[in-house]
């Protein structure tokens, strides 16, 4: 009996070892720079294009895009800054593009979003700031709403990210 508990316990501890293995592999790939949790989506197109794209995009539907001189986009460091409002839910959401590394292809990402629009608590998605039920309305509603109109994009979808969302 003794040596059955003692393989389980092996047995369990093997498994929240592979775990936090997995975790931590995941940590290390994607947690690097300023925004960790973000969910990003690829263009086949040059960053510059696709700020373009984006701009052209806020400029013909204005109803999802925030007024006001800070909020038409700004390069800053590493990354275009850019913002979008759902009006119908009334959350301004903040995006980026990298300015750095290769031209093509170029990524979008999906950061945060925040009530109304004055930016007073921003909630990072992917995070425990949001529930899961959230999480999946900002980002279908982004995806489908916003993405689909800008022009065609592919999700990242790694084992990591997977695993993550799941577990």
């Amino acid at each position: 009996m003794k040596k059955g508990i003692k393989y389980s316990l092996f047995g369990v501890g093997g498994i929240v070892a592979l775990y936090c293995a997995i975790k931590f592999f995941w940590i290390m790939g994607h947690f690097a720079g300023s925004y960790p949790y973000t969910e990003y989506y690829e263009f086949n197109t040059k960053r510059d294009d696709l700020i373009k794209l984006v701009e052209w995009y806020k400029r013909d539907n204005p109803d999802h895009a925030l007024k006001g001189e800070y909020f038409v986009g700004s390069r800053e460091g590493n990354f275009y800054h850019t913002y979008f409002y759902f009006p119908d839910i009334d959350y301004s959401v903040h995006c980026h593009i990298r300015l750095n590394g290769d031209d093509t292809p170029a990524y979008l990402g999906f950061d945060g979003v925040s009530k109304g629009t004055n930016f007073g608590g921003w909630k990072d998605i992917n995070t425990s700031d949001l529930t899961k039920e959230e999480n999946k309305m900002f980002k279908r509603k982004f995806e489908e709403e916003i993405l689909s109109k800008v022009g065609p994009f592919k999700k990242d979808e790694s084992f990591f990210k997977w695993f993550n969302e799941n577990f």
